[in-house]
């Protein structure tokens, strides 16, 4: 599951990279057309497409796999068309190829794993020292007028629930901070009394509008993208875009006077140190501050945007979607015909999931045994006429029988070998108690013997086969790289 999780959180990186350079490069457009809430809600969107993968794209890398009825069938013939078996070289058929792949995407997953981890405990570590902190030294703000005011604007705000304000000395600048209980936090040098309600009312646009849960949003989404750096660029493109759009929304229906008051407070609290990432600042770094004195006194009107926005949101799931549409979805609903006698059996047509309904402590259990084997692909030519058990001495085991009309030459049985080698991993990793298996090709003139041990194929992989069973989606893995299609060149 954590393999399919990860190819999918490559595949939504690469899809959504190019929607975030979209937007960036596009937004000075944007901004002269819509208000800039509408960039926040945008950059909220592209977050949520972040961190929620469609299922779709996790079809596209590991394709589906058909399902037929699990009837016992004998005397299957089973052919791969035209496909010719790879060399050696190229092929990951052996154990150690297969060791070789595994150990890269392990390697892949906890560089993945120690990346997001490093960065969000040093988020969070960060969000937990500035809140010991400020319960240490933050104090209510006790001046009557002060609270008045701040009551006033909660309530034209249209903030419903409970906000504190309270000074802290180790800010610059007015904050807020706090999802589930906001406070508005004041540097304890004070605030030009003419501008602290400008600044109050910008840090409660902030709490109204959500801002606080969007950073969350964008954190979680740098924390899970940490490899990308377009992510990175996208966390700070929408800060800036939410100061924007909470300068628009303060200044909104004001004279120009009230503007510049205003622009004078920002430019007074410019510079200074960032707080936590889950919180906001009534300051901006200097090279912000030009675009928000623009968006300051811009009075022109501007467009909701509601059609750019579905737009937005159709090609972030398309993004997805017609990317996998290619691939083939199959189903019993598509008119699969149970196998008979002339079946054509294709790659996809392994059943990895109906060969862990086949896993077994023994051999004795004759339908489960019968039924895997039946499951399993060989090359093209090749029947099978009994499967004989051995259960009454160790070692516990059986012997398949098979049978072709054609005459076999040496690149023929090398591949045979091949094909039964890798169904054998795949049978002692199903049934418990296989310390052997045989298998017998019979055609006109000859018997070809071929013998497999557990002990063999754990010697080549390092461990117990068994293991790979135990994991629904390393078993389906291992299988469809062993079980790859062949045929016999007479």
């Amino acid at each position: 599951m954590v393999t399919l999780l990860l190819t999918g959180l490559i595949r939504i990186t690469l899809l959504t990279s190019p929607l975030i350079l979209a937007l960036y490069f596009l937004s000075p457009v944007l901004r002269r057309r819509y208000s800039p809430k509408w960039l926040c809600t945008a950059w909220t969107v592209l977050a949520v497409r972040l961190l929620i993968p469609l299922y779709r794209e996790f079809v596209f890398f590991f394709p589906q796999i058909e399902e037929t009825p699990p009837t016992v069938y004998s005397n299957t013939t089973f052919a791969f068309g035209a496909h010719v078996l790879p060399n050696l070289e190229s092929e990951i058929w052996d154990s150690s190829g297969i060791l070789r792949h595994f150990s890269w995407i392990s390697i892949v997953i906890i560089v993945w794993c120690t990346g997001f981890l490093v960065y969000a405990l040093y988020h969070l570590w960060g969000m937990l020292r500035f809140r010991r902190a400020l319960r240490r030294s933050a104090s209510p703000v006790d001046d009557p007028e002060i609270l008045s005011r701040f009551e006033e604007l909660v309530t034209q705000t249209g903030i419903r629930r409970q906000v504190a304000l309270k000074y802290c000395p180790f800010l610059t600048s007015p904050m807020a901070y706090g999802l589930f209980r906001p406070v508005v936090l004041l540097p304890n040098t004070g605030c030009n009394r003419e501008q602290l309600p400008l600044m109050l009312r910008h840090e409660l646009v902030h709490i109204r509008r959500g801002h606080l849960l969007l950073k969350l949003l964008l954190t979680a989404a740098c924390a899970v993208h940490w490899f990308n750096p377009f992510v990175h660029l996208m966390v700070r493109w929408a800060q800036r875009d939410i100061e924007l759009a909470c300068d628009a929304e303060v200044v909104q229906g004001t004279d120009a006077e009230l503007r510049g008051q205003y622009s004078r407070a920002i430019l007074a609290a410019a510079g200074g140190g960032s707080g936590p990432r889950l919180s906001v600042r009534f300051q901006s770094p200097k090279k912000a501050l030009k675009l928000r004195f623009q968006t300051i006194f811009d009075t022109a009107s501007k467009r909701k945007g509601r059609g750019g926005l579905l737009l937005l949101i159709a090609c972030t799931v398309a993004s997805g979607v017609f990317v996998s549409c290619g691939v083939n979805h199959s189903s019993a609903a598509d008119g699969l015909i149970p196998p008979s006698n002339n079946t054509t059996y294709h790659a996809s047509n392994v059943q990895w999931q109906k060969l862990l309904e086949c896993k077994t402590d023994y051999v004795g259990d004759n339908s489960k045994v019968v039924h895997a084997v039946d499951l399993l692909p060989l090359p093209g030519g090749a029947v099978r006429d009994s499967v004989s058990l051995q259960t009454k001495e160790q070692p516990y085991g059986f012997t398949i029988h098979y049978s072709t009309e054609q005459d076999l030459t040496q690149q023929a049985i090398a591949a045979f070998d091949r094909a039964c080698y890798n169904n054998a991993i795949v049978l002692f990793s199903l049934i418990g108690n296989a310390d052997r298996i045989t298998v017998e090709l019979r055609n006109s003139t000859y018997v070809y013997p071929f013998s497999y041990t557990r002990e063999t194929v754990e010697q080549a992989f390092g461990r117990d086969v068994r293991e790979l069973a135990n994991d629904q989606d390393f078993f389906g893995l291992v299988s469809r790289t062993l079980l790859s299609p062949t045929e016999i060149q007479p």
